[in-house]
C-alpha cells in the first residue's frame, strides 16, 4: 500500500478549534496537521474560540449539507445569494398572481377577438412562470435532489450566480 496523503477535515478542525474544549496541539495531533497550520487557518478565516457561536455555525452548515471544501466566506456569500434568490422568486410569484387577477377582470369585459387572444396568451405566460418558479414541472436534464455536484459543477454554478471569486479549499 502506498503512503497516501490524507486531506485534513478542515470543517471538523474548525469546529473543534471554535468550541475551545481541546488545546490546539491536541486538535492538530488528532487530525494530522501542525499547530501552526491550524493557527494560520484560524487567523486567515477569522475563527474565534466561541463555543455558542461555533455550535450554531456547525449545525447550520451540517443541515445545509455543506462540505468541508467550502470556506466560511463562501458559505456566507452562498447564503446571501440564496436569500436574494428566494426574495426574487417570491416577488415573481406575487407579480404573476396579480397579473392573473387583472387578466381575469379584463377577460370578463373583453369582447374583441384580438383582445381575448392577448389575455389568453398573457394568462398562459403567467401560469407557466408560476409553475416554473414553484418547480411544478420537471425540467429535462435537471439535476435530481439526491445527486451531488462535483467541484467543477459547483464552481460553474457559482460563476453563473456571480460568485466566481469564491475560493474552494483544497
Amino acid at each position: 500500500m502506498q503512503n497516501e496523503k490524507k486531506t485534513p477535515d478542515w470543517l471538523a478542525i474548525e469546529g473543534e478549534y471554535r468550541v475551545g474544549v481541546e488545546s490546539v496541539n491536541a486538535i492538530a495531533a488528532k487530525h494530522g496537521v501542525t499547530e501552526g497550520a491550524i493557527r494560520a487557518r484560524a487567523k486567515k478565516n477569522g475563527w474565534s474560540r466561541d463555543p455558542a457561536s461555533a455550535k450554531r455555525q456547525i449545525v447550520r452548515a451540517a443541515m445545509a449539507g455543506i462540505t468541508n471544501d467550502v470556506t466560511n466566506d463562501a458559505i456566507r456569500k452562498i447564503n446571501a445569494a440564496a436569500d436574494l434568490a428566494v426574495e426574487d422568486m417570491q416577488r415573481g410569484l406575487r407579480i404573476n398572481r396579480m397579473c392573473l387577477l387583472n387578466l381575469e377582470s379584463a377577460a370578463a369585459s373583453a369582447t374583441e377577438p384580438k383582445e381575448i387572444k392577448v389575455i389568453v396568451e398573457a394568462t398562459g405566460a403567467a401560469i407557466l412562470a408560476i409553475r416554473k418558479i414553484c418547480e411544478l414541472d420537471e425540467i429535462p436534464g435537471a439535476r435530481k435532489e439526491d445527486e451531488e455536484m462535483s467541484e467543477a459543477e459547483l464552481d460553474a454554478e457559482l460563476k453563473k450566480l456571480g460568485l466566481s471569486d469564491l475560493a474552494l479549499e483544497e
